[in-house]
């Protein structure tokens, strides 16, 4: 079986390469890739690490990270810049955004929280 440590320095730039690739934000990319070796560290604590190929094993851990992220980023309401949300309060059309917001059926983020 393959040392956790050994399996970082090998691949962790790589990986890291890989996940910014897919998801184009660096600092979400360095939380997957710690990720992916916190879900490595537990299997192999358990005894469920790669027999063989450890390198694709750590990829498709990845790949499934990058799923859930995009998984959850279409869950998520739009994030509203602050110099947009000013800008529609100077304007008056904050309150016309806000009552189409109410009136979707998008659930909240707190209702997301509690599924």
């Amino acid at each position: 079986m393959n040392d956790i440590e050994s399996l970082w320095n090998e691949n962790q730039a790589a990986l890291k390469r890989w996940v910014c690739a897919k998801i184009r934000k660096y600092e979400d990319a360095e939380d997957i890739v710690q990720n992916v070796f916190i879900k490595a560290w537990a299997a192999e604590c358990e005894g469920n690490g790669p027999k063989d190929h450890p390198r694709g094993w750590l990829f498709r851990i990845a790949r499934n990270l990058v799923f859930d992220y995009y998984r959850l980023q279409a869950k998520m309401p739009p994030i509203i810049e602050l110099d947009a949300f000013m800008q529609s309060v100077e304007d008056g059309s904050h309150g016309r955004a806000y009552a189409e917001m109410l009136a979707s059926d998008e659930p909240s983020p707190y209702e997301l929280v509690e599924k």
